[in-house]
């Protein structure tokens, strides 16, 4: 799976080794129950996620929310149905005459 989608799964003590060892690359650690994911805790600055994942896949609470969106997601259009593909952060929508744009929502 990481050759194909830059995706690597560990386990919670590889993660926990691998953190400890190197602070650079901070991870999103994620759980995952009953087909849905969500965070145990957001760090990552600049998470591709929402460019994939839907709100019925991934669930955020409040405190989530508010962090994503100090961050500058915006997660009312994602929440909305849009992925957020622009810079990890903003949705592409089409203008009337078939160009993409970005419009923050």
């Amino acid at each position: 799976m990481k050759e194909q989608l830059d995706i690597e799964i560990m386990t919670y003590d590889a993660l926990i080794s691998w953190y400890r060892s190197d602070y650079r690359y901070l991870k999103n650690v994620l759980a995952y129950t009953k087909g849905q994911f969500r965070f145990k805790k957001p760090v990552s600055d600049g998470s591709s996620l929402f460019a994939y994942l839907t709100p019925s896949v991934l669930l955020l609470s409040e405190e989530d929310e508010q962090i994503l969106r100090s961050q500058g997601y915006q997660i009312d259009a994602w929440k909305a149905g849009e992925p957020l593909s622009f810079n990890d952060r903003f949705p592409l929508r089409k203008d009337a005459d078939g160009k993409w744009s970005l419009r923050p929502y």
